[in-house]
């Protein structure tokens, strides 16, 4: 047998029918109060037979039809029941006094409406406020029962979603929406008080900035891309211009320090240095238009540069001119320009120089070529000495003699026309020399007799 049993709200008689298992029951009558009275019952063709109305003492109470209107009146027959509120706007509900609808009155309200619903008890306050006013925020629900005094409540308050995306969230004392992003990508956040909101998101953007392989840090406005870094070198903070190729690797000793790389001192500003240590004669008349380049290595703190120079050892007309360039290293050659400075030679001997055409360059830790050029066949620069075998320690050579021995020992290369120094070459022209941006494709020369690649120096900015 099975029970269906319900306690009626007030003085309503509980009702108790003991029905057999294989028994439907179906409601066939609810009344016009919104109360449950009766309801009929069937029988399968085998099995006990049951047959005819059963019916309720007092009635059942029922939901009523869904409140659409902007205002309602609370009813005595809502006890047990269930109120739906669908207003498109605010709904403001008239209760009842707790004493007149007596201890054990109960029904739940429903707010499925886009407006809140506000109860005004008419008599006894609700023991969530205090006072005669209740408030139900769209999508939640609120218990009441009178204590024959007052209203006792306990209610689930959950803000109403009205758009995709929209987001849930404990405020710290209940619970709120935030409405959902619909534009554009932004991230989700929260204050220090636990407010959530939607931002946008600092630091970055939507594709990263350089090219591949490129380091990415923050700009202040976005990506920024690092100059790609060779493999095995070291990285140093470049400032704002973020990380840097310091040009030096370090791949047996994971332990030593940058300060045990150091191969310079330190650079003062406005002195002079030469590219490499060594020892500087008098030096050969260089040809015209041929291309001399020489190895130059500056420490890992890197040097800012402004002016490039040499020392003029051989007289020549002060209609003439010389050029010094600086390249990267690739492969151990010459190969991307990276400045140059072109001036006026002298009729007597000594210092020529001049500041590098971007006003300063600053030079990252790392190996470098300085190259020299002139537009006649009689000025001679302060040059290697032949007896030196320091640069080919940086070039190395074909020769085993020309790379150990300090007699006509390898001192750097040289190239002379577009057939040897690649298609980016150009001569001089009215007093001006076209470096190419990059050697590729050039075919170098080893000199490594007599003294011709100019001793040229580099000034710190």
């Amino acid at each position: 047998m099975t029970m269906i049993s319900r306690v009626a709200c007030g003085a309503m008689a509980l009702a108790i029918a003991w029905l057999p298992r294989n028994v439907d029951a179906q409601i066939s009558s609810a009344g016009g109060s919104g109360l449950l009275t009766s309801f009929a019952t069937t029988s399968p063709a085998a099995g006990p037979v049951v047959s005819g109305p059963v019916t309720l003492n007092g009635g059942l109470p029922l939901a009523r039809a869904q409140v659409t209107g902007s205002t309602d009146t609370m009813l005595a027959a809502d006890c047990g029941g269930l109120v739906e509120y669908s207003n498109a706007s605010s709904v403001a509900v008239t209760g009842l006094s707790a004493s007149s609808a007596g201890s054990g009155f109960e029904t739940t309200l429903v707010n499925l409406g886009a407006g809140a619903v506000t109860i005004t008890s008419g008599g006894g306050n609700f023991s969530s406020t205090g006072t005669t006013t209740l408030v139900i925020a769209p999508g939640s629900t609120a218990a009441i029962e009178s204590d024959g005094s007052n209203w006792n409540v306990a209610s689930r308050s959950f803000p109403k979603p009205t758009r995709a995306g929209d987001v849930l969230y404990w405020s710290g004392t209940s619970w709120a929406a935030l409405a959902g992003n619909n534009s554009g990508t932004n991230y989700l956040s929260e204050n220090s008080s636990g407010a959530a909101s939607w931002a946008a998101g600092t630091g970055g953007g939507a594709s990263p900035g350089g090219s591949a392989g490129a380091i990415q840090y923050n700009t202040g406005s976005g990506f920024g891309g690092s100059p790609v870094v060779a493999s095995g070198d070291i990285v140093t903070g470049g400032g704002s211009s973020g990380p840097q190729d310091s040009g030096t690797s370090i791949t047996s000793d994971t332990t030593a320090s940058l300060a045990s790389l150091k191969i310079h001192s330190g650079y003062v500003s406005g002195n002079w240095y030469p590219p490499l240590p060594g020892i500087g004669v008098a030096g050969n008349v260089i040809a015209s238009g041929t291309v001399y380049c020489g190895p130059m290595t500056v420490g890992i703190e890197g040097v800012t540069i402004k002016a490039l120079g040499a020392y003029q050892s051989t007289l020549s007309a002060t209609s003439d001119n010389f050029s010094v360039a600086i390249y990267t290293s690739s492969s151990g050659k010459p190969y991307a320009l990276i400045d140059y400075a072109t001036m006026a030679e002298l009729a007597t001997t000594g210092i020529i120089s001049a500041t590098v055409h971007n006003t300063t360059d600053a030079l990252k830790g790392g190996d470098y070529w300085i190259c020299s050029t002139q537009d006649n066949s009689t000025g001679a620069f302060a040059s290697y000495s032949s007896g030196t075998n320091i640069p080919s320690w940086f070039t190395g050579s074909s020769s085993l003699s020309k790379a150990t021995l300090g007699t006509n020992s390898m001192t750097g290369y040289s190239c002379t026309s577009a057939s040897t120094c690649g298609s980016g070459f150009t001569t001089w022209s009215a007093g001006a020399f076209g470096w190419t941006s990059t050697f590729s494709g050039a075919t170098w020369a080893e000199v490594n007799s007599g003294s011709y690649i100019p001793f040229s120096g580099i000034q710190a900015n």
